[in-house]
């Protein structure tokens, strides 16, 4: 969990707020953002530990939060905010992450791997290599250690 959300999901968002002005989004965008997330709270049912908070309160949310955004919130409200190919980069984490996650899946186990690949092949294409850190390389480790 920490390797995916505290680290990976953290660093996206971080970058979509504050990175490059290649990926960074206007702060229009970014209050949009977090208005959608705010919108999805009465719909997070009881079971869920926490309800989801907004951007500005990024720096304070546990993994769980960032668990919540990669599995539910993004796919649901990145696509309204990002560009195409980093919202395909973002769907092909939380797909992989989604299958690794869920029991009885293990006949996609592979198609995980493929996503995990092409995750981080086009991270490095969108983001640049020098941002490629230990946690986006140990992506590819998560399907052997599924495995074990």
């Amino acid at each position: 969990m920490h390797l995916v959300c505290l680290g990976i999901i953290k660093k996206l968002l971080m970058l979509w707020m504050k990175g490059s002005l290649n990926v960074r989004l206007p702060s229009w965008k970014i209050n949009q953002l977090s208005e959608l997330i705010i919108n999805l709270k009465p719909f997070f049912v009881c079971e869920f530990s926490r309800k989801p908070r907004t951007l500005i309160e990024v720096a304070c949310w546990k993994a769980t939060e960032f668990r919540y955004f990669l599995l539910y919130i993004g796919p649901i409200v990145l696509d309204k905010v990002l560009s195409d190919h980093c919202f395909k980069n973002f769907k092909a984490l939380s797909v992989a992450i989604t299958i690794l996650l869920t029991p009885g899946l293990s006949e996609f186990v592979q198609y995980a791997r493929n996503l995990l690949e092409d995750f981080i092949k086009s991270f490095e294409q969108i983001y640049g290599q020098h941002l490629v850190s230990s946690n986006i390389h140990g992506l590819i480790h998560l399907v052997d250690d599924y495995k074990k």
